[in-house]
Formats: C-alpha cells, structure tokens, sequence
C-alpha cells in the first residue's frame, strides 16, 4: 500500500509552528542531483507496523515525538 495525498505523515503535535523532521546519522555534505537521490532513498522509506515513519527502519522523530500515519506497514512516495 502507498500513501497518497489523503493519507500523509504527521508529526506529533508540539508547541513549535514548524519542527525538524530527523534521522539518525549522517548527513550528505552535498547532494548531487544529477544522481537521482530520490529514487535511491524511497525503496527504503515505509511506516513501520504502528505507522510509524521510518528510514531503513530508523524513524523519523521530531523534538516532540515520532512521525506517523494512519496506514501501517506502508510504502512511502
């Protein structure tokens, strides 16, 4: 199942207008577009089985908790 424009990724509500989605490691110096970074990354993006979302099962986490759907076990596009 893929999510789709009805179905998005929230974060968990915070105090802050706008908060910063993370993952765990390191981050590209530089990204070279010319290399299709995206199509690299979203075999790997998918909510986990509490929908969850997550990065090679790393989830994304925001200062006030982790990033979640409604649809579990879901590719994300």
């Amino acid at each position: 199942m893929e999510m789709d424009k009805d179905n998005g990724i929230a974060a968990t509500s915070t105090d802050k207008t706008f908060d910063i989605c993370m993952i765990d490691g390191k981050p590209e110096d530089v990204l070279n577009p010319k290399k299709k970074q995206l199509e690299k990354i979203t075999p790997n993006l998918f909510t986990d089985e509490k929908g969850v979302a997550t990065f090679k099962g790393i989830p994304f986490m925001t200062s006030g908790g982790p990033c979640t759907s409604s649809i579990a076990k879901a590719t994300i596009k």
